[in-house]
């Protein structure tokens, strides 16, 4: 403390000293009209800090370093707190993401990130990227990053109206998960499109060789209006399995838990899977709807799958915010809800879904399960939300003992949630 004060003050003397010497004012303490203070160097950097982080950028705006997070910490609770085949639930706390950021921007129209999660007391890599955009706009990103394929997937865990992706999305997150690759996206004044090759994650893998794929993405917005919006999209995406050409799909009643109502178990001889679906959505003033559907077909030496999942969620907001002012087009998705401007107290919305996923196909049953889930959100300000859900498990077929016992079955979580 003492040598940050001596430091001020040696500052303060020097720019005194300066400004004596070189435009001294009178010691009656009458300050002439020539008399001016000493600029500031046109080439000194920006800092800002607030809700978005700490933002360090150049005169020139061409070159910036961010540093950002995220915190969510979680309950969950489940009802009863043993399925029927002996299984116990896991209940408690944890901290689902945690996570540290580094964004970027260099000269050139170059821009990068570095994230990092420490939840779980484990590290794993998340974005980890740079990419190139083009004058006309056009992006191409090389590095970790998340596979353009749903709306679901390609929404922010900070951003989703719920505190966890539907049961829909566990069908597709073993393919299209962040990977190493290189993504390219576009968009017009209506339309946005992305695609990308990719290979594995960012785990090191020496006993066998790594699968690859390809996805793609295509949206449009007929309608795009402030209090408006209408969201229509394709994707498709194809994928070769590691070396041992075996792939395996399962769910998680929570993350704690990692209880499996469906799971298809290890699926053998699988030469490549292809995936499909659609999604729409529509935001009018305090309500919105969304809807996806997914379709897997799994190419194999034996015979062959084919697996579905979908889901439909709406929103209302109590307190009169739209998520159409929260839609960007540029890269195909909502951000979360934002407080109306000038509002004093928290926005208030609710939130409902229902969805499905089937994985019982010919000799292979993995299990359908049917879920449906109400929410409360509160987000207090831009940066602090708490959520409440509870799941109940409707319906069940096929599958394990598990999958059966897991009926009626009650999931509550409660999330506090810290962006920066």
């Amino acid at each position: 403390m003492k040598a940050f004060t001596a430091a001020v003050l040696v500052g303060l003397l020097t720019h005194s000293a300066s400004a004596r010497s070189t435009h001294a004012a009178p010691a009656t303490g009458v300050i002439p009209s020539s008399y001016t203070e000493a600029p500031v160097a046109d080439d000194a950097p920006q800092v800002s800090i607030g809700a978005g982080g700490f933002r360090v950028t150049s005169a020139d705006g061409e070159t910036s370093i961010k540093i950002g997070g995220r915190i969510q910490a979680d309950a969950t609770w489940h009802s009863p707190d043993t399925g029927a085949d002996g299984t116990e639930f896991t209940d408690g706390t944890e901290i689902r993401r945690g996570r540290f950021e580094l964004q970027g921007r260099l000269p050139g129209n170059f821009s990068w990130a570095a994230e990092m999660d420490f939840a779980n007391n484990n590290t794993s890599m998340k974005d980890f990227w740079f990419a190139h955009t083009a004058e006309n706009g056009r992006k191409m990103t090389f590095g970790h990053q998340k596979q353009p394929f749903s709306l679901g997937v390609e929404m922010s865990s900070n951003d989703i109206p719920f505190v966890e992706r539907g049961i829909d999305n566990y069908l597709i997150i073993p393919f299209i998960d962040r990977a190493i690759g290189v993504r390219v996206e576009d968009n017009t004044d209506k339309t946005f499109w992305a695609a990308g090759l990719f290979a594995g994650d960012a785990g090191t893998n020496d006993m066998e060789d790594e699968g690859y794929g390809v996805v793609g993405r295509f949206v449009a917005t007929p309608v795009k209006e402030d209090e408006k919006v209408l969201h229509l999209a394709a994707r498709a995406a194809y994928r070769t399995p590691d070396g041992m050409s075996t792939i395996r799909i399962r769910d998680e009643t929570t993350n704690m838990s990692d209880y499996a109502v469906v799971d298809t178990g290890m699926i053998m001889n699988v030469d490549n899977v292809f995936l499909y679906g659609g999604e729409v959505a529509y935001a009018a003033g305090p309500a919105s709807v969304t809807a996806e559907v997914n379709q897997l077909l799994v190419g194999r030496a034996g015979e062959d799958f084919s697996l579905s999942s979908w889901h439909v969620e709406g929103t209302y907001s109590l307190t009169g915010e739209t998520r159409a002012k929260a839609y960007r087009l540029g890269s195909g998705e909502f951000k979360r809800l934002q407080r109306a401007p000038g509002s004093d107290g928290p926005a208030w919305e609710l939130a409902a879904r229902f969805a499905n996923i089937d994985l019982n196909d010919g000799s292979l049953s993995g299990g359908r399960q049917d879920a449906a889930t109400i929410g409360v959100n509160c987000y207090v300000t831009s940066y602090l939300r708490l959520m409440f859900n509870w799941t109940h498990i409707l319906d069940t077929e096929g599958g394990s003992v598990a999958t059966a016992q897991a009926d009626g079955t009650d999931i509550f979580t409660v999330r506090g949630q810290l962006t920066f």
